[in-house]
């Protein structure tokens, strides 16, 4: 396996360790030329049989782990799910037994159906990958007085779009309103500025403020 300090980054920080997201991601990373085309030539007779291997042993772990959670009443499988785990393994998942199912599940060869049929139902079952986003954060240091200083001499000078840009960094500086933003007309005075919010989920968030208001840390 080639690992890098992104690599570890991604698979125990950004996904969390050893959850299902994060080995679906060390399995394509460290078997990327098997699910392509062009690549799998390229390996070798071992090479093949150790990721099906492995491929076959992660996915008799997983669809083991979510037939049981199922009949346990745990788990909701919708009538795709469903359709999906009855053509995997050749079974009824509402009718037959849990010991029949499991028993099924380990004679099934998967590394053929695994990049389709196996992680549509895995990305079903546990959804896709979430992150809670943590509000900006705006240094109690940044001196709010003199970038108006800097905004008054703009407006001055005749430049009415001015703006206070935060981004989601917490970085805050000044610029201007793009043309395809200036719905709200120009700044009135120099009590009037533009504040442009630039939330981690990339959604920039635009208003007109009082520079009472943002001297007074009062961002919302």
């Amino acid at each position: 396996m080639v690992c890098s300090d992104g690599y570890d980054w991604f698979a125990n920080e950004f996904l969390e360790q050893e959850s299902i997201h994060s080995n679906l991601f060390k399995i394509g990373f460290s078997y990327a030329p098997f699910f392509s085309n062009f690549y799998k030539s390229t390996l070798s007779v071992d090479d093949v049989k150790t990721v099906k291997k492995e491929i076959n042993k992660y996915t008799v772990f997983i669809l083991s782990s979510i037939i049981s959670s199922f009949k346990d009443s745990g788990l909701y499988l919708n009538d795709n799910d469903k359709s999906i785990c009855n053509y995997l393994f050749d079974s009824d998942v509402d009718k037959d037994s849990l010991e029949n199912i499991l028993e099924k599940i380990q004679k099934r060869n998967y590394e053929y159906s695994f990049s389709n049929e196996v992680l549509e139902l895995v990305n079903s079952v546990y959804g896709e990958v979430y992150h809670e986003l943590e509000d900006i954060y705006i240094s109690e240091s940044i001196d709010f007085k003199f970038i108006k200083r800097t905004a008054d001499e703009r407006f001055n000078a005749g430049h009415k779009y001015s703006a206070v840009i935060v981004s989601s960094n917490g970085e805050v500086g000044l610029g201007e309103l793009n043309p395809e933003f200036r719905i709200m007309g120009e700044l009135s005075d120099t009590d009037e500025i533009y504040l442009i919010l630039n939330p981690a989920s990339g959604m920039p968030f635009l208003q007109k403020k009082k520079w009472e208001d943002i001297i007074n840390g009062n961002l919302e």
